[in-house]
């Protein structure tokens, strides 16, 4: 088993790199829990990086959703300028002629 944990090392960090595809993770962690059942049934958490690394995706996440929703506030400010110029223009041309 401690084998296979350490055959694993590598490709967990290589599918790290491609953010998180991947299973060689959670094949691991299963072998490592079944060895630690065996050997006494307490749980550890393999590497403190998977929560920083869920943590920067998170922030990364955060980050280009508030520019989506910027992006959205200014197109839909802008239409909403651009339907009162039309509504404007609609009323004018409705009004009837000063004489």
């Amino acid at each position: 088993m401690l084998i296979q944990i350490a055959d694993l090392k590598d490709q967990v960090e290589r599918e790290r790199d491609l953010d998180g595809l991947g299973h060689a993770e959670h094949v691991r962690d299963d072998i490592v829990t079944e060895l630690l059942n065996e050997i006494g049934g307490a749980e550890i958490h393999l590497d403190p990086r998977d929560n920083h690394h869920a943590l920067m995706q998170a922030r990364s996440l955060a980050r280009q959703a508030r520019g989506i929703a910027d992006a959205a506030q200014q197109r839909a400010d802008e239409l909403t300028v651009l339907t009162a110029v039309a509504r404007g223009a609609r009323e004018e041309r409705r009004r009837p002629p000063v004489c």
